[in-house]
C-alpha cells in the first residue's frame, strides 16, 4: 500500500483483507509533528478516485474534534467532486463580502459560510471557486497548497506548468499566489477568533465506503450500475455490510485491477514552511 522511490512516493489501495470480512487493506499516514500558522504544499501527478473510495489530504488538530479544527484540502468520495472545507467547534460565520473579494466562492456545503460543525445539521463551511473530481485533479497535475495565518486560510491549486520559482527554490511567497486561489476563509475579517483551530498535523489517507461513500453510492451514476441486488447503507444508522453496494464492491477481489488503476496517490513531495 506504500512505496517510496527516489523521485516520488505511492500510497494506494491494497488487496482484500485476509483477516477481516468486508475490509480491504489501505494506508493512512500522518505527521507526528503539528504546526500553528504555516504553509503546506504537495506536488502530485495522481490522486485516488473511483467507486468505493474516500480519499483525503487534510490538516487536523490533535484535540477533540471538531474543536481542535480540520481543513480538508482534498476530500471526496466515489467519482464526486472534491470540496475544500473547514470544520471547527467554535462559532464562526465567514463574511461573504470578504470571501468574494477574492472571487466568487459559493459555500458548497450550503451552510451560509458557517464553519461550526456538528453533524448532521452543521456541515462546516466550504467556499470554493470551482470543484473537480479526483479524475479531474489527476488529469491536471501540479501543486495543491494551504496557507494558514492568524488572519485567514487560503487553498491554492498551481498547475504543473505554472509552479513559481519561489516555491521551486523553497522560498515561497504565497502572498503572490492569489491567481491560483480557489478556497478562502477570511477569519479575522469575519470577526472570528484567530484561535479557531489548534496546531495542525497533516494527514493523507485512502478510505473506503463508510458513512459517506456508502450512503451516497446510489447517487453516483458511474457507480450505481456496477452492483445489483444491494442498497446504499449508512453505517451510522445500521450495520448491514452484506447488503451495502459499496462494501460488496470493495470487498470483491474482482475489483483489484479497477482500484490499482485508479485508487492511488503519486506524490513528488510534501513541504511545510513557517515564517521565522
Amino acid at each position: 500500500v506504500a512505496q517510496a522511490f527516489g523521485s516520488h512516493a505511492i500510497l494506494r489501495a491494497g488487496p482484500v483483507s485476509p483477516q477481516y470480512k468486508y475490509k480491504r487493506q489501505t494506508a493512512k499516514i500522518a505527521t507526528p509533528k503539528t504546526w500553528k500558522y504555516f504553509l503546506v504544499a504537495m506536488k502530485y501527478s495522481h490522486v485516488p478516485y473511483g467507486c468505493g473510495t474516500w480519499p483525503a489530504f487534510f490538516t487536523l488538530g490533535r484535540g477533540p474534534w471538531p474543536d481542535a479544527g480540520e481543513v480538508d484540502i482534498l476530500e471526496y468520495v466515489n467519482n464526486d467532486v472534491s470540496k475544500s472545507s473547514m470544520h471547527i467547534g467554535a462559532s464562526c460565520t465567514l463574511n461573504a463580502a470578504a470571501v468574494d473579494k477574492k472571487g466568487s466562492m459559493p459555500d458548497r456545503n450550503n451552510m451560509n459560510y458557517n464553519c461550526r460543525t456538528s453533524y448532521p445539521g452543521h456541515l462546516g463551511c466550504a467556499p470554493n471557486k470551482w470543484m473537480k473530481t479526483g479524475q479531474g485533479w489527476s488529469q491536471d497535475p501540479g501543486v495543491v497548497a494551504m496557507e494558514w495565518t492568524p488572519d485567514f486560510v487560503k487553498i491554492f491549486f498551481i498547475p504543473q506548468g505554472a509552479i513559481p520559482n519561489d516555491l521551486s527554490v523553497d522560498a515561497p511567497t504565497p502572498e503572490d499566489w492569489d491567481q491560483w486561489l480557489f478556497s478562502y476563509y477570511p477569519i479575522t475579517e469575519s470577526g472570528c477568533s484567530a484561535e479557531v483551530m489548534q496546531a495542525q498535523q497533516l494527514v493523507m489517507q485512502i478510505g473506503f465506503c463508510g458513512d459517506w461513500a456508502s450512503k451516497v453510492w446510489h447517487l453516483d451514476a458511474t457507480c450505481k450500475p456496477l452492483m445489483k441486488q444491494c442498497r446504499s447503507v449508512d453505517p451510522l444508522h445500521e450495520y448491514a455490510p452484506q447488503e451495502d453496494c459499496c462494501t460488496q464492491f470493495i470487498e470483491s477481489p474482482e475489483q483489484d485491477e479497477y482500484l490499482k488503476e485508479r485508487a492511488y496517490f503519486n506524490i513528488s513531495w510534501v513541504k511545510v514552511f513557517q515564517k521565522t
